[in-house]
């Protein structure tokens, strides 16, 4: 597997970050303190995800299944933020939209591949055949 840093999926979550931390800086007080940093932190937790998703052993598996929830997270965020004006530019907002729901998208078929990459179980040691 390529590294982590030349997926899709890693490109689309870092310009991710990037978009959310610019837009950050152009909220008001009292938002860039509370929901912008929840939406700055969860971001770097999607990073994070991904880069232990991008790994071949069991923690892999999990971590794909976090990146999916961490999407739909950082999306919940989104909304929540809007619907307090939180965006002053109505453009940064609908890029990050766009950007979390191509994340979602890429991470739901990255789990499903690995789900059929997945070697079915092997039988226990002594199990009786059939």
């Amino acid at each position: 597997m390529a590294q982590h840093t030349q997926l899709p999926l890693w490109r689309d979550a870092f310009e991710l970050s990037v978009q959310i931390e610019r837009a950050v800086q152009r909220f008001s007080r009292y938002h860039k303190y509370a929901l912008g940093a929840d939406l700055r932190s969860s971001t770097r937790l999607l990073l994070r995800a991904i880069t232990l998703a991008a790994r071949k052993d069991a923690i892999a598996l999990h971590a794909r299944r976090e990146v999916i929830l961490l999407a739909e997270q950082i999306r919940a965020e989104l909304a929540l933020a809007h619907a307090l004006k939180a965006f002053p530019c109505l453009q940064d907002f609908a890029t990050a939209v766009a950007l979390v729901g191509a994340v979602g998208k890429q991470s739901e078929g990255w789990l499903k591949q690995a789900k059929r990459e997945r070697p079915a179980a092997a039988p226990a040691p002594g199990a009786a055949r059939a």
